[in-house]
């Protein structure tokens, strides 16, 4: 990634580097540049993203358990909406190798 560094008579440097903010959530998230070295990306996780795929998979375990019968009924125990509950369960759907890097992420940073 080639950065544009600027240094002024002053000796200001000015550094410009291209990203992009997203909202999620109601938090900033600052998005890699697609130019971006692979290696600098996996510093960065998201903490909420854990958070809901440990959410998943453990109402996955709630489930094949039988501690509830159904979705409706981990969204009442939960005290959250049944749509809420929806969403959060696909997670559990996503690819091993998706799951994996993210908490790789996590372990690397900790």
């Amino acid at each position: 990634m080639k950065n544009n560094i600027e240094t002024t008579e002053q000796e200001t440097i000015n550094i410009f580097i291209p990203l992009e903010i997203k909202r999620r959530g109601g938090t900033a998230m600052v998005v890699m540049p697609k130019n971006a070295n692979v290696d600098d990306s996996q510093k960065y996780f998201d903490e909420k993203m854990i958070k809901s795929i440990a959410r998943a998979h453990k109402w996955k375990i709630m489930l094949d358990e039988e501690q509830v019968s159904c979705l409706a009924k981990i969204a009442e125990k939960e005290n959250v909406g049944s749509s809420y509950v929806s969403r959060i369960f696909n997670l559990n759907f996503l690819s091993p190798k998706i799951v994996e890097r993210i908490l790789m992420a996590l372990s690397q940073e900790h």
